[in-house]
């Protein structure tokens, strides 16, 4: 079983995003999310609009970072520049990094095109996600 941590900014939609994709291959992985920059919550519209698309989203609250900076890692996926800053924080726990660069369905802030900032991220974004992911996921497998 592979232990697998996804980073992002906020822990609040693309490691969520990210981790029911790499769970949705099914294979030998615990996955863990965290954020460098944690939010408070995970926004209900973020939530809405990842269940309507079919995703089992946690609601749970987001993590820091540093919850897990202790731990061993075979891999940390970084989902954006941002979250590569934990490669200081976690140096000597961790295996092998993997760096992707997703864009923030948040950037410049929560308002009210919010819902649809995350409905492009799901429908112009989640393919390239579930490609880069599933490359990621078979290389795995290969090494395993």
């Amino acid at each position: 079983m592979k232990n697998i941590l996804i980073v992002s900014n906020s822990d609040t939609c693309r490691s969520r995003m990210a981790q029911e994709i790499l769970n949705s291959f099914g294979r030998g992985m615990k996955i863990s999310t965290a954020g460098v920059l944690v939010g408070n919550s995970v926004p209900d519209v973020v939530c809405q609009v990842m269940e309507q698309n079919g995703y089992d989203f946690s609601r749970r609250k987001p993590c820091d970072v540093a919850t897990y900076a202790q731990q061993t890692w075979d891999y940390v996926i970084t989902l954006c520049p941002e979250a590569e800053e934990v490669q200081k924080e976690m140096q000597g726990v961790v295996r092998k990094y993997v760096s992707f660069n997703f864009a923030d369905p948040f950037r410049g802030g929560i308002h009210a095109d919010v819902s649809r900032n995350i409905s492009k991220i799901i429908y112009v974004h989640h393919p390239v996600m579930v490609a880069d992911l599933c490359h990621f996921e078979r290389e795995v497998a290969r090494k395993q």
